[in-house]
């Protein structure tokens, strides 16, 4: 599990609008896709959102923190 610091992924573009506090309440996770919606359609790759691979733009989101499970025993 990873928390994500998104604002450098919220600057341009489609999520932008994500962006406005009023928009805030109507963002879902989509759990058909494995990622962020909003409701203008805009997502965040599921590919970027979970580290895979680099966005297209460039801008990415910052780690904040990551969590690893441990096996017990």
């Amino acid at each position: 599990m990873r928390e994500l610091d998104l604002e450098p992924v919220l600057q341009r573009g489609v999520l932008a609008s994500l962006r406005d506090p009023d928009e805030l309440p109507a963002v879902f996770v989509d759990e058909v896709a494995g990622t962020i919606a909003g409701p203008n359609g805009a997502e965040l790759d599921p590919d970027v959102l979970h580290g895979d691979h680099p966005p297209a733009s460039g801008s990415s989101p910052i780690v904040l923190r990551e969590y690893t499970l441990r096996q017990a025993g």
